[in-house]
């Protein structure tokens, strides 16, 4: 097949499942979740509309907290048999064998069979699909940078502080909202002080430069778009579509193992019974079979999950550029599981993976899921309901104990067995304080849940390095290692500022610890 024609028909499938799951998240019910970011100027997120009789009074800040529309894992799994007949569908394999048998009867399972030949169809154009990945992701994010200038444009006309807004660092998030709306002073100085400090404000020198918005993002923090009566948060779609195609970018390498272990020519592949079906996969090997699953599992936690991921870093303090964009549609999908390429190989027995390692590696990969999620999953309780002292996850009951941050006067601790709070210095009045939670998950290290991920990364990558030997297997791990790692330290730096120097000393105190308890 010409370099050409693979691309055009990988871009052709990449998108008609990208639209299959775009169309899927509008029609099939959801959860409706409260976020933690807030809207754009009175809810109307992509319109810079002013609603203050007074232009002083004209901010950029949120009048209400952004709803959104949860239903990952219903698209996820519709969509993968959804978008495996798509692929059968549209590139049929032309051979000599097409004919071969033409005539289905009962007995052959042709639904299955279909799914099958998709996946195969997938990986035997794998090149040109991420070739189209990246493309749609370029272009997209040519879509909303032009979009951001509009958006910015429109809010210069509706009298706006369009300066202002993009100089912000991050969108209004709901504790600050309430900060916001006990405070007394003029609504536009509060959101500045909210949004940014003085420090950020003066390390922005360029931020109307074209290249740098249009990689990091323009105008609003979270583009929506109102399509058949739903309201398409884009970032959190650009999450979902991600997961989808990673999913179906693994299975379709698991086929192409099966297949290769059975000695079949994709080619010369046609209609098979359920028992054949059945033997073909229980071709697949050891190690292919244990990274196929902690890879769904990767897939499907992440979207039972969706509602922690609101309250996650990019969602309030990212705009939508080709940062986030071409991160999610071309490097998620195809760069994390980049390992199970060294495994579409014909593995003998001999050199698989023994029964006892597999159970041990799937054994690491469970424990970094319970660091991850258990440290997520807290955080996530603590922010919906600072109130409630309990934390139960996996049977472990963990006691919720925080310092609370007042603005201006310092510190109060709270202990778990007085409900009292210790103040230090005067009498406190103002806006309600902030929380930093030093028990359970996040008493034992500040960022638990990085290393908790670092670990599942190396488990998904044992299998293919320990049978194929190929430093490749740990692209993925050496990705999120080399993601976390500096970022717990640019967090630091970051939340020193913003909590103060005293909090943030004696934050470190109680928790000393950075990823690795007792260890770093």
């Amino acid at each position: 097949m010409s370099t050409p024609l693979l691309i055009i028909e990988g871009t052709v499938i990449i998108t008609c499942v990208y639209s299959l799951t775009l169309f899927l998240h509008i029609v099939l019910p959801g959860r409706f979740i409260e976020g933690y970011a807030c809207a754009d100027d009175n809810g109307n997120s992509g319109k810079a509309i002013a609603t203050s009789a007074k232009p002083q009074q004209r901010t950029t800040i949120a009048s209400k907290v952004l709803l959104y529309k949860l239903n990952g894992a219903l698209v996820l799994i519709i969509s993968l048999p959804l978008g495996c007949y798509i692929c059968d569908f549209l590139f049929p394999f032309s051979s000599n064998a097409t004919n071969i048998k033409n005539e289905y009867n009962a007995e052959k399972n042709i639904m299955v069979f279909s799914m099958i030949k998709g996946l195969a169809h997938f990986y035997e154009r794998r090149k040109g699909i991420y070739i189209g990945g990246n493309l749609l992701g370029v272009i997209i994010s040519m879509i909303f940078f032009l979009r951001g200038k509009k958006w910015v444009a429109t809010a210069k006309k509706n009298g706006l502080d369009a300066l202002k807004m993009e100089k912000s660092s991050r969108c209004i998030t709901k504790d600050q909202l309430e900060i916001v709306q006990s405070s007394s002073n003029d609504a536009t100085e509060t959101t500045t002080a909210v949004c940014r400090t003085k420090k950020e404000e003066a390390t922005i020198q360029n931020l109307t430069n074209s290249i740098k918005d249009f990689y990091t993002g323009k105008g609003e923090f979270n583009p929506r778009s109102f399509i058949l009566q739903c309201d398409v948060d884009w970032k959190m779609w650009l999450y979902l579509a991600g997961t989808v195609v990673l999913e179906m970018h693994v299975f379709s390498m698991v086929i192409a193992h099966a297949l290769v272990q059975s000695n079949i020519d994709t080619h010369e592949f046609f209609p098979i019974s359920s028992s054949e079906i059945i033997q073909l996969l229980h071709s697949i090997s050891r190690a292919m079979a244990s990274s196929a699953v902690m890879w769904t599992w990767f897939c499907l936690d992440y979207l039972t999950h969706e509602e922690i991921h609101l309250y996650t870093y990019d969602l309030f303090a990212e705009r939508l550029g080709l940062k986030l964009i071409w991160g999610c549609l071309g490097v998620y999908p195809f760069i994390y599981p980049f390992s199970l390429h060294c495994l579409v190989q014909k593995i003998d027995t001999v050199d698989d993976l023994s029964a006892q390692s597999t159970v041990a590696i799937l054994a690491l990969f469970l424990f970094g899921w319970f660091l991850t999620r258990g440290a997520n999953n807290q955080k996530f309780a603590f922010k919906v309901d600072p109130k409630k002292k309990d934390f139960l996850f996996c049977g472990i009951l963990v006691k919720q104990l925080s310092i609370e941050v007042r603005s201006n006067i310092g510190i109060k601790k709270k202990n778990d067995d007085d409900d009292e709070l210790r103040p230090r210095g005067q009498q406190y009045q103002g806006p309600p304080p902030r929380k930093i939670l030093v028990s359970g998950w996040w008493g034992l290290a500040r960022h638990l849940n990085y290393m908790g991920e670092i670990v599942q990364g190396l488990a998904m990558s044992l299998p293919s390095f320990l049978v194929t030997k190929s430093p490749v297997s740990f692209v993925y791990f050496a990705f999120i290692t080399a993601l976390l790692l500096p970022r717990q330290k640019e967090d630091n730096i970051l939340c020193r500022k913003k909590y103060g120097t005293e909090v943030w000393d004696e934050y470190t105190r109680l928790v000393p610890s950075k990823v690795v308890p007792f260890i770093y």
